[in-house]
């Protein structure tokens, strides 16, 4: 089993002595210790109402929340519990648990104020186990909020034994909702539907914008630094169905094209697939969020036999790796010259020259991976928008001259709101995008008389640009 505890108050129930002792048990000399014991005991306390302030509170326990230096203070402190946990491992009063035949034992697991014990599920077990918390609180000052913890068990434990080992530890059963560190604790089958609460925060995040006038920069900046930001420690975590990652996408490719994403018939004058590309390839370099999926597990890279969820999302990037993997040549001592690939040139990374003194010839293997190296093989990868037929023998759109910029228009008739809309994108002769304008006008015109005004105004917008 599986115990989740959340500490209660846990930066205010911190004891100044054990913290003094551990600092000193962690081999800080007795200069140093005595400048951090400073920092933490001149602390004090005023109270504020209404306008003025009361009081001098001393206090005689705690870290201050919110300061730098608190963090790193209880990330020590915790090595006691964690030498604690040690302790009774090494007198097998707890047993932890292993995830595969010959792999480490783990008992615990610790971030910030909430942890992970694993051990046996049995009422031997958990005395031990309330021994330890007994002894944790009585010398760290640490004590667990009991409704905020829960138990997780195996498929093998009965239920009489669950519901024993609930009522003695005052705990509850963990459900299929739990959470930790705001990941869902058990994934079942529906993955799209576990993990939907990420495409429900985009969406709410991206809703929360509506009123705001903001122009395209804006929109991106917000875009790029905020919303796909949010699902990045889920995505370094778990392989995202792909249709997660779409509706995501669609969310953020709608909020980018109309002024509210409450309007369900905004235009969308390119596709989001083009939106993502580099800037120096005509895009706007938004992320193509699987393709960044796929990038983060690369740092994490055979496949055994039935594998985890969490286990099969890493190796979604093994051929990622095998495709972008090459050889940083360092002391020369390791690895073959000729038959591995180490030079810069990724669509043919081998030497071909054949000489009796690079023979046998060896380098080391130091190199390093990165996200953004990965994506951008990824993108490198990706097959380049078709090329029309132009076999067919209608009319197709072809670069200008040397030196020159052609400009094409369109024309746009709605009839459901008695409006038509026109556009005009100016080209560069290698097909650069320079420079786009569109507008929409109220009233009911032909196709015809709609084409015509945007060329009118094609040729006005000219004229103001001379």
């Amino acid at each position: 089993m599986a115990l989740k505890f959340d500490m209660s108050k846990a930066y205010d129930r911190v004891e100044w002595g054990y913290l003094q002792a551990v600092l000193t048990k962690r081999w800080f000399d007795n200069h140093t210790t005595s400048l951090l014991m400073s920092c933490v005991t001149s602390a004090r306390y005023q109270i504020a109402h209404a306008s003025k302030l009361f009081g001098s509170i001393i206090p005689g326990r705690g870290l201050r929340q919110g300061d730098p230096l608190s963090s790193y203070l209880f990330i020590i402190c915790t090595e006691g519990f964690s030498a604690l946990l040690k302790h009774y491992e090494h007198r097998q009063q707890l047993r932890g648990i292993q995830i595969a035949r010959g792999a480490p034992t783990a008992s615990h697991m610790f971030f910030a104020n909430g942890s992970y014990i694993f051990c046996r599920a049995n009422e031997r077990a958990t005395s031990n186990v309330q021994s330890l918390l007994n002894v944790s609180e009585q010398a760290l000052g640490q004590k667990i909020n009991p409704n905020k913890s829960s138990i997780f068990f195996s498929r093998n434990t009965d239920v009489y034994t669950r519901d024993v080992i609930c009522g003695d530890m005052g705990i509850h059963e963990a459900d299929d909702h739990g959470t930790y560190l705001g990941l869902p604790n058990i994934i079942g089958l529906k993955k799209s539907a576990i993990l939907g609460f990420l495409k429900e925060k985009v969406q709410k995040r991206i809703q929360s914008w509506d009123g705001k006038l903001l122009s395209k920069a804006g929109k991106e900046i917000l875009l790029k630094t905020i919303v796909q930001a949010l699902p990045t420690y889920a995505m370094s975590v778990f392989l995202l169905p792909i249709e997660t990652s779409k509706e995501m996408e669609r969310a953020m490719c709608k909020y980018w094209w109309s002024s509210s994403s409450k309007k369900d018939k905004n235009i969308h004058w390119m596709s989001w697939d083009r939106i993502c590309k580099p800037k120096l390839q005509g895009g706007l370099g938004f992320r193509n969020l699987y393709d960044f999926n796929v990038d983060l597990f690369g740092k994490q890279a055979e496949i055994g036999g039935s594998p985890s969820f969490v286990w099969r999302s890493i190796m979604e990037a093994q051929p990622l790796l095998k495709k972008g993997a090459a050889i940083r040549v360092c002391s020369g001592a390791s690895v073959n010259i000729l038959n591995d690939p180490w030079l810069r040139d990724i669509s043919d990374p081998y030497v071909h020259t054949v000489c009796d003194s690079l023979l046998d010839k060896k380098k080391e293997n130091l190199g390093n991976y990165s996200v953004k190296s990965a994506y951008a093989i990824i993108q490198e990868g990706k097959q380049p928008l078709a090329t029309p037929d132009l076999s067919d023998g209608n009319e197709h759109w072809t670069l200008p001259n040397v030196n020159t910029i052609k400009i094409n228009t369109d024309a746009v008739i709605f009839s459901s709101t008695n409006c038509y809309c026109y556009s005009c994108v100016a080209r560069s002769h290698n097909g650069t995008l320079l420079e786009a304008k569109a507008k929409c006008v109220r009233g009911v015109v032909s196709p015809e008389v709609a084409e015509a005004i945007g060329i009118h105004e094609a040729l006005s917008w000219i004229k103001e640009k001379q």
